[in-house]
């Protein structure tokens, strides 16, 4: 028995009373209803997103960030394979990835910045820098971590302000993700 035939013994009437219904109060009402409610359950759908990919951002770059503290990501390309290796990076053959598939690699902006101590670093921003540098400092200096991601808006006529966005150079609008980790060199 298909779900369908369930639903129909299930229900028999169902089906003729709506047909019979010839008032059209009830297709009135669902379409009244329906539009806010899809609306708002693609807005929930697009802000799960970008919780999702802002946590898993969060995580790679601590993860990345660590492999830093402990000099054992030197280069920008080991840096890029150890948190989303691009199609350019020549990884080892199975590169240990965190960040998942939503993400396009080619897109991620990495800024890796060294500094004298605290007071010289940089605060918060949802805006990457001009030109990222990748300048990781030696023992006992203060290193700044910073991952950008310009994630793609699916329903940008329903997000409203929900985070911080812009225009990508294609026109399209884009979530600001980034994450940012601040250590002391080992």
């Amino acid at each position: 028995m298909t779900f369908f035939e369930f639903i129909r013994n299930a229900f028999p009437g169902l089906r003729k009373n709506f047909l019979k219904d010839d008032s059209g109060v009830t297709a009135v009402e669902f379409a009244f209803v329906s539009v806010p409610f899809f609306a708002l359950l693609f807005a929930i759908i697009e802000t799960s997103l970008v919780y999702f990919n802002q946590q898993a951002l969060d995580a790679s770059t601590f993860s990345a960030a660590r492999a830093v503290m402990t000099s054992n990501t030197t280069t920008q390309t080991a840096f890029y394979c150890s948190i989303c290796p691009r199609p350019s990076d020549s990884c080892a053959s199975s590169p240990t990835t965190i960040l998942p598939s939503t993400f396009n690699c080619q897109r991620l902006i990495v800024d890796v910045q060294n500094y004298a101590n605290f007071n010289g670093t940089p605060g918060t921003s949802s805006t990457p820098p001009a030109t990222p540098t990748f300048s990781p400092g030696g023992t006992g200096t203060v290193n700044v971590v910073r991952v950008y991601y310009p994630m793609p808006v699916y329903l940008s006529f329903l997000i409203g302000n929900m985070s911080p966005r812009t225009k990508d150079s294609s026109g399209n609008w884009t979530h600001n993700l980034f994450s940012i980790s601040v250590f002391v060199m080992e």
